[in-house]
């Protein structure tokens, strides 16, 4: 970084020699460190970052007697505006990933519950067997909720079975909903 090209000729000093001097502040450089550093006690960004930590830093300065003079630069010259640009489309690709592999991932979830659900209907093998060999995986079922007094009523077999393993789901007895 900068440092490094300065590091023959550049020497860090304490804020306090500077008292009664003039000293001039890159002010693009405090509003990134303010806006970065400064948050809300939830971790989101302080909308005022800038204004406050401008304000507490200019009020520490005046009070050890450092003359601050604030300098806001212009535009970028070409060789930052290339950099800038760089900057812009590797975090609209990195963006574009992260969406695409949320998609994946939801997608996926979609997929291996409709199979879930899919094997829960599927009138092959015991549900009993299902439920005990697999007591931790929750099996959803979007059919509306049938009591066994209500499948005895109705007398299918299928609303009945549905229902004698939702009563009976492991998860439940756990008081997991």
């Amino acid at each position: 970084g900068l440092w490094d090209l300065l590091g023959v000729t550049g020497r860090r000093v304490e804020v306090q020699a500077l008292g009664n001097k003039r000293i001039a502040v890159d002010a693009s450089i405090w509003v990134i460190q303010f806006i970065k550093a400064m948050r809300e006690s939830d971790g989101s960004a302080n909308p005022n970052a800038h204004l406050l930590g401008f304000f507490r830093r200019l009020c520490k300065l005046l009070f050890m007697r450092v003359r601050p003079v604030i300098v806001f630069d212009g535009p970028a010259p070409m060789l930052k505006r290339r950099t800038l640009q760089a900057r812009r489309q590797q975090r609209a690709r990195a963006e574009g990933q992260v969406k695409r592999m949320a998609e994946k991932i939801l997608l996926n979830q979609l997929r291996a519950h409709a199979l879930s659900a899919a094997a829960n209907a599927s009138p092959t093998g015991s549900q009993k067997e299902k439920t005990d060999s697999q007591p931790n995986e929750r099996r959803f079922d979007f059919s509306p909720p049938v009591s066994a007094d209500q499948a005895n009523k109705a007398g299918t077999a299928d609303d009945a079975s549905r229902a004698s393993v939702a009563d009976n789901h492991p998860s439940d007895k756990a008081g997991d909903s």
